[in-house]
């Protein structure tokens, strides 16, 4: 299957181009074909209404004599319809409503197109298919995130933009929180474990025996944020975004990040929630730090019929492992 980030740098690409095109007239689209050699010799092409609506156009062998709708599910719909140029059987196209930016939709089109790349195939169910596994994978929380996940998701974009400062684009490879590795941020020798706070409370819950787990012969490091909720636009998950996207990170990626860790399209586009920042304090987690962790245990796993641990550890008894905010600095310069 085709490399995923080479499909989405394309899709970007194209989508980019057609933003800077004259607006088409009243009921016209204005159109961009995607490269044939790239996307394995599919017809496929992206276009945008003259209400700035966007739109997948996927060439199908499927014939059809009339228009249908062939899948539908929250403001995301596909239409199937005769083509009647010769160029193709049918076309089926794939648009969004106006709550996805361009980087969500482009996040969509990528796992379409790899669909149909990866199963030599643009037929309706391909297509379909591949929607079904969209909407699983970044559309399963309908809710979205509530008060403290939200706080979560935050506290992990605060750090992303403290590594951000000093590695620009790449800091988004160091990001694993939403994929639920063991560790927020990891490189080879350094890990970042972020936990958010709203509360006063000096107790942080840990979640598994290994998320304090000092991977191999590297570094962990844990960063403590802390926030409260407030009426002032302070900070927000979309005023993150714009944050992050000025220091060179990749909007449609970082959204795209944002769906798996279970934010919602209306969280990621529109601040529901203000908060603002009253502390980060960080500490390097090492032998002695207050954690329970593998090595707790006889046979370094633990015991028999016990599983999902979850605890909690008050940050004032790791007064000693307290790291300035200099060192933090130079702790995040070694993620490679």
């Amino acid at each position: 299957m085709k490399a995923q980030n080479e499909l989405f740098a394309q899709l970007e690409l194209a989508l980019n181009d057609l933003r800077k095109s004259s607006a088409p007239l009243a009921g016209e689209f204005a159109f961009r074909n995607l490269n044939k050699e790239i996307f394995s010799g599919y017809l496929l092409k992206l276009s945008v209404n003259n209400n700035g609506r966007l739109s997948l156009w996927v060439g199908s062998n499927d014939k059809v004599s009339a228009e249908r709708v062939i899948w539908e599910s929250r403001g995301i719909r596909a239409t199937q319809s005769p083509d009647g140029s010769g160029t193709t059987n049918s076309w089926i196209v794939v648009e969004t409503e106006g709550l996805y930016t361009d980087g969500i939709f482009t996040s969509l089109a990528t796992s379409i197109c790899g669909k149909c790349i990866d199963t030599k195939s643009t037929m309706r169910g391909t297509i379909s298919g591949a929607l079904d596994e969209w909407r699983e994978l970044f559309l399963s929380n309908a809710d979205g995130l509530n008060l403290n996940e939200l706080a979560g998701l935050l506290g992990e974009l605060i750090t992303l933009e403290e590594i951000a400062q000093r590695h620009g684009a790449n800091a988004l490879e160091f990001w694993h929180g939403f994929e639920g590795e063991r560790h927020d941020f990891s490189g080879r020798e350094v890990a970042i474990e972020t936990k958010t706070k709203t509360t006063a409370s000096a107790d942080i819950t840990i979640n598994g025996i290994r998320q304090l787990e000092t991977p191999g012969d590297g570094q962990l490091a844990l960063r403590v944020i802390r926030i409260e909720a407030t009426t002032n636009e302070e900070l927000s998950l979309p005023g993150m975004v714009r944050r992050l996207r000025s220091l060179g990170v990749n909007q449609g990626k970082l959204e795209e990040g944002m769906l798996k860790a279970k934010a919602s399209p209306q969280q990621v586009t529109t601040a529901t929630r203000y908060f603002r920042l009253l502390e980060k304090t960080a500490y390097i987690v090492r032998d002695g730090f207050p954690r329970i962790v593998p090595a707790s245990f006889d046979g370094k796993e633990s015991p028999p019929g016990v599983s999902n641990v979850k605890y909690q550890i008050n940050i004032g008894h790791a007064e000693n492992f307290r790291l300035s905010e200099h060192e933090f600095s130079n702790l995040i310069e070694q993620l490679k």
